[in-house]
């Protein structure tokens, strides 16, 4: 059986099989069988036919967040009630402050790096009286798409920059207006809708215009080339290069 979290199971115990079969929380789930040979035993034909419904492309993972990954050895210990054969790659969870403290104190003691913290909506207060407390404002911004959030931020302390987040389907000039009210740094647009009309429109506002999510190196120099500096790339190392390979264009 393959598990959610990528695992096979040769032996099926009774006690495992109530856990999964018995979930109290709302979300469909679907057991697959596999032949001795690996191959999957009737699930394609039944989907073919309207039966079942595939949430994923067969073949792909559930687990696409490296945040989720942190969770995989608990998963582990309280599914299968075994020890983790392969030790997991260190990875800090930011909604626990002792995380974000830990984290903070080292991006304090460089000067290349700052850090933008992206809040639950749970805990933007002690986020906030976090950064003030350790007088982290130099390195630290916040972003998000929730105007709430954002707002909350700036409510608690004005000095801190809000890079505030658009999606799909923003009204331009109303926008444009509700940042100003607000008082936030930049706009961040996903980078398929930030054409040069739109980076000048917020250009002029008085707005500093980034991307979200780019990792494309040829995308990332157009966008340089119109003004846009702040991109948000899913491997940092590409837009590293990207900054040295243009540190002396503009």
């Amino acid at each position: 059986m393959r598990l959610r979290f990528l695992a096979v199971r040769v032996h099926f115990p009774e006690e495992f099989a109530l856990r999964w079969t018995q979930l109290d929380y709302d979300r469909e789930m679907a057991f697959v069988a596999l032949t001795p040979e690996g191959e999957l035993a009737g699930v394609m034909l039944a989907a073919g036919l309207g039966n079942v419904t595939s949430a994923n492309a067969v073949g792909n993972g559930v687990a696409d967040d490296k945040l989720v990954y942190t969770y995989l050895p608990d998963l582990i210990r309280y599914h299968l009630g075994e020890e983790p054969i392969i030790p997991n790659v260190d990875t800090w969870r930011l909604e626990d402050p002792g995380a974000l403290e830990e984290v903070l104190d080292r991006v304090m003691a460089q000067r290349r790096t700052r850090v933008s913290i992206q809040p639950k909506q749970t805990i933007v207060d002690e986020a906030v009286a976090l950064v003030t407390r350790m007088k982290a404002e130099a390195w630290v911004g916040f972003n998000d798409g929730d105007l709430n959030k954002m707002k909350r931020v700036k409510a608690l302390e004005p000095s801190l920059p809000v890079f505030w987040d658009w999606s799909g389907g923003f009204d331009l000039a109303r926008d444009l207006l509700i940042a100003r009210q607000c008082g936030f740094e930049s706009i961040v647009v996903h980078h398929e809708a930030l054409t040069e009309d739109v980076v000048k429109a917020i250009t002029d506002a008085g707005f500093e215009p980034g991307a979200w999510t780019v990792n494309d190196a040829a995308r990332m120099r157009r966008l340089r080339a119109t003004g846009v500096y702040r991109l948000y790339p899913d491997y940092p190392r590409c837009g590293l290069e990207q900054n040295v390979s243009g540190a002396g264009e503009h």
